[in-house]
């Protein structure tokens, strides 16, 4: 089974419980809880992509075939965070990669999110109306190119030969970050 397969396969289940914890777009019925997760969110994304740039293993992207830079959203939650008159908090919350191994598995995620973002962005708008979305549109980033960038860049690990037990690792640790640091960012009804 290659890593992408096996990604799929067993962190189905976190997967699932995370988008339960999460509730999108469930848990958003007003301007200020929107707010309050894109927050959470910019939370976790610069979070994950801090550790994802770590010096230990900022050369071995272009072993896999990626530039780490063309899967930063950040600046994307920063503009919908700024038209709605919010600072960004540059709060990092600390991910405890080990290994470029691991960093790969929480890329797979991290962009991974950004397929469900093109249903969330409209159903987040239907739930609560006029509010930015080039965050969840991804917009200027060639939608689903950099999916297809990551899944070239498992592939390319598969080629590798090297055992995906880290990978998986990494996923795990971003699913479980996701969940902890956007649920925890809830507003109380």
């Amino acid at each position: 089974m290659g890593i992408a397969s096996r990604l799929r396969s067993e962190t189905a289940p976190l997967h699932k419980a995370t988008e339960a914890v999460v509730d999108l777009p469930g848990s958003v019925s007003s301007v200020a809880e929107y707010g309050v997760l894109l927050g959470g969110l910019r939370e976790f994304y610069a979070s994950a992509h801090a550790a994802m740039d770590d010096d230990r293993w900022h050369d071995d992207w272009a072993t896999v075939g990626l530039d780490l830079a063309a899967h930063e959203r950040v600046a994307l939650l920063d503009a919908d965070l700024a038209e709605m008159e919010l600072a960004p908090a540059e709060t990092i919350t600390p991910f405890n990669l080990n290994s470029f191994d691991e960093a790969l598995g929480c890329l797979y995620v991290v962009e991974g999110s950004s397929l469900g973002g093109k249903f969330l962005g409209p159903a987040l708008t239907l739930a609560v109306g006029g509010i930015p979305t080039s965050f969840y549109d991804g917009d200027g980033r060639e939608h689903p190119r950099p999916w297809r960038r990551v899944q070239a860049a498992l592939a390319a690990f598969d080629e590798s030969g090297r055992d995906g037990a880290a990978v998986v690792a990494g996923a795990v640790i971003a699913f479980e970050k996701f969940g902890d640091i956007v649920s925890l960012r809830e507003v109380a009804k």
